[in-house]
């Protein structure tokens, strides 16, 4: 055996074979010497940094989420994706891609042809590989409660969200949940009912029970928790609405019972825990209805039969896909941005931002569409197009939306991050929504393929934290675990 082989055999018996198979092109994640057992991913829907960074008369009460900043790490903002709006933005969260990559593009399902209506609901939409996936590849037990996009998948222990507008919501909901799991905790949280599942506030408080139940009796290594009343209290009443400040405070002890049901099962000091959000939250003061423009140009047409047109707009909150029926016709193609253009400012004031297909390509996102659109703050958009909708309406009181474009300082969602595997007392300026999946793999040594984020290296504690800033992810893209001659690495 040679001095080179012998070298390696005794400094690299381990670490070689982690650096070359784990980093290879972003794919592999060699857990932590010291990592966690079980990581909790709890998101606060709509949540904004400020309600953990605002000090002073103005602050938010969230004595949880203060605790976990003081005992752990936090970054100030987080950049996340377009649209930022839910269904999207949690698809991110668990595979580390954007909307183009995983197939979640909207919260609502784009068919023109009609025959597929409602949200995205179902796993089997998404198209790139999630945590809980790979997670159960290792062997790992997994849950998921409320997370969007979960009906039929393979998760160990699951409540789905399902559409709460359907007057059977609740039977769905226990239908495609883990048999049995919806009985155990009525037990202790009280019947799942139709106004259960459609109130915010009960849906957060059944889910948190779960949440409480599944831990302390089942013990999964991930856990993803979603709580939505942060979202709708702005979507009522704007940024600072009391209730907002009141949502924001129930969801902060909803997290602190979540916590304590990790102490009570004895796995509290093996736990990693991230509370992070989907997007930020804007003011409104009016909505713009784009398809409004494409029916009196006589471009869309809606008859008893069906939806005639050449040129329609998918509204996702204050964001927009532009469909042309022949994307390949460029007197159509620009007859549709001719007229959109036309129609951007009113008065003086821009009301949207008419995005490029190769913008939406730089965002990775809205496949298919001609154009994007991307409303002014301030202002909404709207899907309406009947006789008789406004092009431009101007709201009574200010409401709040999201869907803009991820740069804008207002969509910004929040990270807070403690226990095992994360360092005390660090604070980053940034990180992107499509970094979370792959810092999770990290912790739990999953395998995600063809990620779009990295770790976030600044924010994990241990040796192996330290040898990524070292050496970075991105040293080793180009790399493939191979066997050099006879040393067998």
């Amino acid at each position: 055996m040679g001095k080179t082989c012998r070298f390696f055999l005794k400094f690299t018996p381990v670490l070689l074979g982690w650096i070359l198979l784990a980093l290879t092109a972003g794919m592999a994640f060699p857990a932590s010497p010291q990592g966690p057992e079980h990581v909790l991913i709890i998101s606060v829907d709509g949540l904004r940094p400020d309600f953990y960074l605002r000090e002073g008369e103005a602050a938010f009460q969230v004595p949880m989420l203060r605790q976990l900043m003081k005992n752990g790490s936090y970054a100030r903002m987080v950049e996340g994706i377009f649209p930022s709006v839910t269904f999207p933005s949690h698809a991110t969260i668990v595979t580390g891609v954007r909307p183009a990559k995983h197939g979640i593009p909207y919260n609502a399902v784009y068919d023109p042809t009609g025959e597929r209506r409602g949200w995205y609901w179902f796993a089997s939409d998404i198209k790139a590989k999630t945590l809980w996936e790979a997670a159960r590849e290792k062997g790992l037990k997994t849950a998921a409660l409320g997370w969007p996009s979960t009906v039929g998948a393979g998760i160990d222990y699951l409540i789905s969200e399902y559409d709460w507008q359907d007057p059977e919501v609740a039977d769905l909901i226990k239908k495609h949940s883990t048999p049995g799991l919806i009985e155990r905790v009525e037990k202790v949280a009280g019947p799942l009912t139709l106004e259960v599942a459609r109130n915010r506030l009960k849906w957060d408080a059944f889910l948190t029970a779960a949440a409480v139940e599944v831990i302390k009796r089942y013990k999964p290594n991930l856990i993803l928790l979603h709580l939505v009343q942060t979202d709708g209290a702005q979507h009522d009443q704007g940024r600072e609405g009391e209730k907002v400040r009141q949502a924001v405070a129930r969801v902060d002890g909803h997290i602190g019972q979540v916590i304590q049901a990790l102490k009570e099962a004895r796995i509290f000091d093996p736990s990693a825990i991230i509370i992070t959000g989907d997007h930020g939250f804007a003011d409104i003061r009016a909505q713009v209805a784009p398809n409004v423009l494409f029916r009196k140009a006589g471009l869309l047409k809606r008859t008893r039969e069906r939806l005639e047109w050449q040129a329609f707009t998918h509204v996702t909150g204050a964001a927009a896909a532009v469909f042309v029926k022949d994307p390949k016709d460029a007197e159509l193609t620009a007859k549709v941005e001719k007229l959109l253009l036309a129609n951007s400012v009113k008065d003086g004031e821009r009301l949207y931002n008419v995005l490029s297909r190769a913008e939406l390509d730089a965002l990775g996102t809205m496949p298919g569409a001609s154009f994007g659109l991307e409303a002014e703050e301030g202002y909404s958009l709207s899907g309406a197009f009947r006789e008789g909708t406004k092009f431009l309406r101007p709201l009574e009181r200010t409401r709040g939306t999201h869907g803009y474009l991820p740069t804008r300082p207002s969509m910004s969602t929040g990270f807070i991050a403690a226990g095992r595997g994360f360092k005390q007392g660090a604070v980053i300026g940034k990180i992107k929504l499509i970094d979370i999946a792959p810092t999770v793999s990290r912790l739990l040594g999953l395998r995600l393929p063809d990620i779009e984020g990295t770790a976030i290296q600044a924010l994990l504690s241990g040796e192996t934290s330290r040898s990524w800033h070292r050496f970075g992810p991105s040293s080793f893209r180009s790399l493939a675990p191979r066997h050099h001659g006879s040393c067998p690495v």
